[in-house]
């Protein structure tokens, strides 16, 4: 079964061709939940950036959990590649954000050892809608900003 599962998984790379330079097909755009949004305090920031702060809202009727991971995608032409390894290691925590409510988080960009070159970004992060314990369904949410 691990074979027959492995195989799948590399044929369905193969045929979507995802890597960490580009989105994979399943589009988060396509998975954003109406109502929860996501400010970054600045619209431009220096290339030399450690830290960037983002208010979350949450303009719905729905208990919402997100964590401390997040990734950084850069504008090229009209798609967001992710120009940094995504795979960083970041606590596994979860903040609970209210129906209503606003919180402010800080990301620290400072994690990707790549500088920054000046465009167009936006700090991606997932969060879930939580319907019950145990039953939750996982959205996207993004900030953008200029480095210059």
């Amino acid at each position: 079964m691990t074979r027959v599962t492995s195989l799948a998984f590399i044929i369905l790379i193969f045929l979507t061709g995802c890597t960490t330079t580009t989105r994979c097909p399943a589009a988060p755009e396509l998975d954003q939940l109406e109502g929860v949004s996501m400010t970054i305090e600045m619209e431009v920031y220096p290339a030399d950036t450690r830290e960037i702060n983002a208010t979350w809202h949450n303009d719905t009727q729905f208990e919402l959990m997100f964590g401390d991971h997040f990734w950084i995608e850069m504008k090229v032409g009209q798609q967001w590649k992710v120009p940094f390894d995504p795979n960083m290691p970041f606590h596994d925590i979860g903040y609970p954000l209210a129906p209503g409510e606003e919180m402010e988080h800080q990301y620290p960009v400072s994690v990707f050892t790549e500088p920054f070159k000046p465009g167009d970004y936006r700090i991606a992060a997932h969060f879930s809608h939580i319907i019950q314990p145990g039953d939750y369904t996982e959205y996207y949410v993004y900030g953008e900003f200029t480095i210059v």
